[in-house]
């Protein structure tokens, strides 16, 4: 059994920061960070030291930049490009598609992602074993992103599913 990076996850809007404390050694660990498809080694050195610097970042970032800590299953949304580099970094190399006539798995080097019926990419969010893959809805679509009151909130996001399902079927990728 493969065994994977430890994960944390932080989000502020729509920009996503990853901590990732990589390495088979438990006395030789890599932190990294990885913010838009890049990634920066923080430090190295036990896991446990990895893991107490990987909280102080978090608990840092939390309170300086306004992030929040994504510790439950919530989606976090990213571009394909990003969330490719998260699952290869993560330790998968390919995926199940099962839109193509083959049962094999696909490279995600190779993988294409999705498109809605404008053209327009998805949005993809990772969850340790797949991949989500949603239809983004934005301003252009005539959403008000701010809306001054709960009621005008309530009546937007109905709008927003609304239009999400007419742009394309929101879809699931099983990771190698």
């Amino acid at each position: 059994m493969r065994k994977h990076p430890t994960l944390y996850t932080l989000n502020k809007g729509w920009t996503v920061r990853h901590l990732l404390i990589e390495g088979d050694d438990p006395g030789a660990k890599t932190l990294s960070k990885l913010e838009n498809g890049i990634r920066t080694v923080v430090a190295t050195g036990t896991h446990y030291e990895m893991d107490q610097k990987a909280m102080s970042l978090i608990q840092e970032w939390c309170q300086k930049e306004d992030f929040k800590w994504k510790d439950d299953d919530a989606p976090v949304w990213e571009s394909r490009r990003e969330i490719i580099a998260l699952a290869k970094l993560m330790g998968h190399t390919s995926l199940y598609d099962a839109r193509y006539i083959t049962a094999q798995a696909v490279p995600l080097d190779r993988w294409q992602g999705c498109r809605d019926k404008n053209g327009d990419d998805y949005q993809y969010a990772y969850n340790l074993t797949t991949i989500e893959a949603w239809p983004k809805v934005t301003a252009k679509h005539g959403i008000n992103m701010k809306p001054a009151t709960k009621e005008e909130f309530l009546r937007e996001m109905q709008k927003a599913i609304e239009i999400r399902k007419d742009l394309g079927p929101e879809q699931k990728f099983m990771l190698d």
